[in-house]
């Protein structure tokens, strides 16, 4: 008796699974996708989303780049704390750590290298 019921539910099961129509697809799907990667191939590609994007994040990181700048040099010209012989020092050590100078460094250096291949 189950047996027969459960053969019965798989033939109901098929039969309802045989009576679905075809479901007929976008006739212009493929020539979207075919017009598509005829563009990829002449390489127009559309960098709108990225424009847009970006549009938005650029005086974004404007802003937070100036307001940086602004706050260093708030720090740095009006800190109570150093004095003005304090805040000299740290320049000319910055300057002479980095070179900035009239003299170069790199050029010293292959001037001394080269006189001393001549010894």
């Amino acid at each position: 008796m189950k047996k027969n019921k459960i053969i019965e539910e798989i033939d109901k099961t098929l039969d309802s699974v045989s009576s679905f129509e075809r479901y007929e697809g976008n006739p212009f799907l493929f020539t979207r996708i075919e017009a598509k990667i005829n563009n990829m191939k002449e390489g127009s590609v559309n960098y709108n989303h990225a424009r847009k994007y970006l549009l938005r994040v650029q005086p974004i990181i404007l802003l937070l780049i100036l307001s940086l700048n602004i706050w260093t040099a708030t720090t740095f010209f009006f800190d109570k704390s150093n004095s003005s012989s304090e805040r000299d020092y740290e320049l000319n050590n910055i300057i002479d750590e980095y070179s900035l100078t009239t003299s170069n460094y790199v050029i010293s250096a292959f001037d001394e290298q080269k006189t001393n291949n001549y010894e």
